[in-house]
């Protein structure tokens, strides 16, 4: 009987301590099974500045006296006159901001109501696109082998099965093969508690394989959730800070912030990327200028090629950036299995133009032909076409040149 009440005593001690070390995500899926994961999703998204909303966050420290990029001399009047048709979009749209960047100059600055340039709103997916540019700044660093380093190199829990041959390459084109999170059990589905962010690495290392690694196009948050690991792992840092040293502070952008777990925990690295609206034009100016910053080397321009270049398993995409062409009037995530999409009900004007796609119409296209950037932010609309703002400024820009 004693050693029976020793072993209760033990269980019950062992109980605790795991209660105590668990307790933020219990509270957190009380509130999450309570509210639902969406309400704190859609108060972001519906935020100009999202740090208000998530919480905790983590610091992607960035320049110590971030300076302003150069404004075209003009880019005051022309606000009211050029740019007026794209300024009444932007309004028609709910925008926080809309910049653009246009031959060595910002053009176009326009906030909404009330707003300037330091808001911090939620990024959504166009996080995924700075989380690949970050994959590259890790193997230009030699901390990354390179395109098609097995996983397993950085995921010793994959090392004994089929899981840890997957590529790079086969996570950065969204073709990993790993099965999508289970959404059955309602608030508490693993799906909610990935994207609520309640033991996000432990679900992401449970999903099997269902597919060969790089032969089926599947749009998922966890292949960019584990891009996050795996950057986290080859550079022994955390993934905010790295994201800081390799891109943030070379780009001269301000601080930005992560969504975490928890504090110290993991952050979402598909989603939450909250940064001032003009340093999202630093980031696309990285693919206009191939990875390079005022001259030096920032990412392998091999690599920011490899991440324009179309995926065999779907033309309209690269390593976690879309590209507009070829056309499609309806541009669905999933192709194979049609629901959520974004139409364009026109062909871009340029051949070369590429986008960060976050939801709702959260974006960075970006067009090195005519070295163009342009930057929207605002509310999540189910209505976003993504042929219009891109073209009411290419042609605004070819109607009066200089």
């Amino acid at each position: 009987m004693k050693r029976i009440g020793l072993g209760l005593g033990i269980l019950a001690l062992t109980a605790a301590a795991l209660a105590l070390w668990q307790w933020p995500y219990a509270l957190a899926m009380l509130r999450y099974m309570r509210e639902g994961w969406i309400t704190t999703v859609d108060g972001a998204v519906y935020a100009p500045d999202a740090t208000q909303v998530y919480a905790p966050l983590a610091t992607v420290k960035g320049a110590a006296d971030p300076q302003p990029l150069p404004r075209h001399p003009n880019a005051q009047a022309w606000r009211s006159s050029r740019f007026a048709d794209v300024i009444a979009f932007a309004e028609a749209m709910q925008s926080y901001a809309v910049l653009v960047w246009s031959k060595g100059a910002v053009v176009l600055e326009h906030y909404g109501a009330g707003l300037d340039g330091r808001i911090r709103p939620d990024s959504a997916s166009m996080h995924k696109s700075v989380a690949a540019l970050a994959v590259g700044a890790a193997i230009g660093q030699g901390r990354i082998a390179g395109l098609d380093a097995p996983v397993g190199a950085f995921v010793p829990e994959w090392r004994g099965d089929a899981r840890g041959s997957i590529r790079l390459r086969d996570v950065l084109g969204m073709s990993a093969g790993l099965a999508n999170t289970d959404s059955a059990g309602g608030a508490a589905s693993q799906s909610n508690r990935f994207l609520a962010g309640l033991f996000a690495d432990d679900i992401l290392l449970s999903r099997p394989l269902i597919a060969e690694p790089g032969r089926v196009f599947a749009y998922r948050n966890l292949n960019t959730q584990l891009l996050g690991l795996i950057l986290e792992r080859a550079t022994d840092q955390d993934y905010a800070d790295f994201l800081g040293t390799a891109l943030w502070q070379p780009l001269g952008a301000a601080d930005a912030y992560v969504w975490r777990q928890s504090p110290g925990g993991t952050p979402r690295t598909y989603t939450a990327l909250m940064a001032a609206p003009e340093d999202w034009l630093r980031v696309g100016r990285l693919i206009i200028d191939r990875g390079r910053v005022d001259g030096r080397p920032v990412i392998p321009a091999e690599f920011i090629d490899a991440m324009l270049t179309p995926s065999p398993l779907y033309p309209n995409y690269g390593f976690q950036v879309w590209l507009a062409r070829p056309h499609l009037p309806m541009r669905y995530y999933n192709p194979s299995r049609p629901g959520l999409g974004s139409p364009a009900q026109e062909p871009v004007g340029t051949d070369d133009m590429v986008f960060f796609d976050g939801v709702g119409g959260q974006r960075v296209y970006v067009s090195r032909s005519e070295n163009l950037v342009i930057v929207r932010l605002g509310v999540a609309r189910p209505d976003w076409d993504d042929s219009i703002l891109p073209n009411l400024v290419l042609r605004t820009l070819a109607a009066e040149p200089g």
